[in-house]
Parts: structure tokens; C-alpha cells; sequence
């Protein structure tokens, strides 16, 4: 893997403006793009992804992930439940 520098300032150390690029060579990709093609069909066919999750999903995304939850807190809000949430924020970590 090679670092690609995209962007920024190289002298600041906390500048994370650099993406890993693999070379890989020509089976390795025509693989990727079998696996790629192949499992998302394989785990819908055995019905493995639960139903709730969202990513890596054609039709699904963060939008409808929100959207099933606030649908879920509205529901046990109107039974008079509590609800009780965590958020986390992992931007630097990607």
C-alpha cells in the first residue's frame, strides 16, 4: 500500500489527508469483483443480514436506518416507555 496525499498541510501532523492505495494485481481484482457480485445475492438467497441493517445494501442507507429508529422511539414513546440512546462520533478513526 502506497499513502496518496489528497490535501491540506504535509507539515501538520495532525492532517489525515492521505488515502492507502494497493496496487493489486489482475486476479486479485477479478476476485474482488466476483465476491462483490456473488455474496450480496448469497445473503439475501439465505436470508443471513438481519433485517434492520442498513449498510452495504442496495435501497438501504443511513437515512433509512434513522428512520426505522425514530419510527421505533415514536412507538415506544406513545406506549409511555423510556428510551435511552449512545452516540458515537468515529470520523478520525476512518
Amino acid at each position: 500500500m502506497f499513502p496518496i496525499f489528497e490535501g491540506g498541510s504535509k507539515e501538520d501532523p495532525s492532517n489525515y489527508m492521505y488515502r492507502p492505495i494497493s496496487i493489486s494485481n489482475t486476479i486479485s481484482k477479478l476476485f474482488e469483483k466476483h465476491v462483490s457480485t456473488e455474496l450480496p445475492d448469497f445473503l439475501k438467497r439465505n436470508d443471513i443480514l438481519h433485517k434492520s441493517q442498513s449498510g452495504f445494501r442496495p435501497g438501504y442507507s443511513c437515512q433509512t436506518a434513522l428512520i426505522n429508529m425514530v419510527q421505533k422511539w415514536m412507538t415506544a414513546l406513545d406506549k409511555g416507555d423510556i428510551i435511552g440512546s449512545v452516540f458515537l462520533n468515529l470520523k478520525k478513526n476512518f
